[in-house]
């Protein structure tokens, strides 16, 4: 990744119980926020969806985070830098 290059966040909610479809376009609308068609997507088919979003989209690098992790705020810098 070079100098003004983009980076793009994709969310994929499937099955969402919670506030997640209002907070994410409410607090993030630079989100790409992607919907699943329901509990059957599990995991595998949520990352396959944004992946293939985001690589139909031009993006050259993905990086997958489950909703239940904590990321340092320097982990994508540290990433780039090695891409």
């Amino acid at each position: 990744m070079s100098e003004g290059d983009e980076v793009r966040l994709y969310v994929v909610a499937d099955d969402c119980s919670d506030d997640t479809l209002e907070t994410i376009p409410a607090r993030f609308p630079e989100v790409r926020l992607l919907l699943g068609s329901g509990p059957a997507l599990w995991w595998t088919g949520s990352i396959k969806l944004g992946a293939e979003a985001a690589f139909s989209e031009g993006a050259q690098w993905v990086l997958l985070i489950n909703g239940d992790i904590l990321v340092d705020t320097e982990c994508l810098r540290e990433l780039l830098k090695v891409s």
